[in-house]
């Protein structure tokens, strides 16, 4: 498969796959011969990866999985990365005319209820710089039953959420774009003004804000409300009055009822 980006960088040097089992481990493994803006893409993933050590689940030829190698940017920028990255995948899904698009804190990507694309940055700090891994997999044009045959019924793709089959190529190529477009912001040395773009752009965009929420840590649930966002991305709750931060490394969240639909 051939994509040609209307991009600079991103996607310059692009990496196809008919199957891989995971083109953030495959970026990883070949870090040094990759060039940065590296682009790693497959239509069948066979073992991915969520945060927090989750599995991805995805279906061949109806979903994709990607990876964009991101090398040498200042340490200072890290946290803002993922925070970057959901925005520009939510606003590029919108640009297609898809409604009620959103984040679900941290990572997920929702349309309506359902749970449609999540990302995975790792990275390799060295010094005051780092190498970092861009990953994203996203269900396209699966269909609801497969969903229900996996057990996930949080789980969705464009074509359940909108009733419209997409062009696989077509929507990669939009997302490099747009990722690409949001990471210039990143070519200017001052973080807190990134940051603060990102951070704002994100609240706009979070389904998470504002609502009930639980928050499962370790063998403790707490029912609180959210209601903002830190600059290092941590979420910014409320219970009895007072105020306190969850890490994303530390806890998941989840709706009063059941994974998306919060309250």
């Amino acid at each position: 498969m051939k994509i040609n980006f209307k991009t600079e960088i991103f996607g310059r040097q692009f990496v196809y796959f008919d199957a891989i089992s995971s083109t953030n481990d495959y970026a990883k493994s070949n870090a040094k011969k990759l060039k940065h803006g590296a682009v790693i893409f497959t239509t069948n993933q066979t073992n991915g990866r969520g945060s927090k050590r989750h599995g991805w689940s995805s279906v061949a030829k109806e979903s994709v999985a990607l990876s964009i190698v991101i090398k040498k940017i200042s340490a200072k920028f890290l946290k803002i990365i993922p925070i970057m990255t959901a925005v520009s995948i939510v606003d590029m899904l919108r640009s297609i005319e898809i409604e009620n698009v959103g984040i679900k804190w941290f990572n997920d990507i929702v349309i309506e209820n359902k749970k449609v694309a999540g990302l995975l940055c790792e990275s390799v700090i060295q010094g005051q710089s780092a190498d970092v891994i861009v990953g994203i997999g996203m269900n396209i044009n699966s269909s609801s039953f497969v969903f229900q045959k996996l057990g996930l019924n949080h789980a969705g793709s464009l074509l359940t959420q909108t009733g419209k089959e997409y062009n696989i190529a077509f929507i990669v190529k939009l997302l490099v774009e747009y990722i690409e477009k949001n990471f210039k912001m990143f070519s200017t040395n001052n973080s807190k003004i990134v940051e603060n773009i990102f951070i704002n752009q994100y609240i706009a965009r979070c389904i998470t804000i504002g609502k009930m929420i639980k928050i499962l840590k370790k063998d403790s649930v707490i029912i609180a409300r959210a209601i903002g966002i830190s600059g290092e991305g941590d979420l910014i709750c409320e219970k009895d009055n007072i105020r306190f931060k969850v890490r994303r490394e530390e806890v998941s969240v989840r709706g009063i009822e059941n994974y998306v639909d919060l309250h």
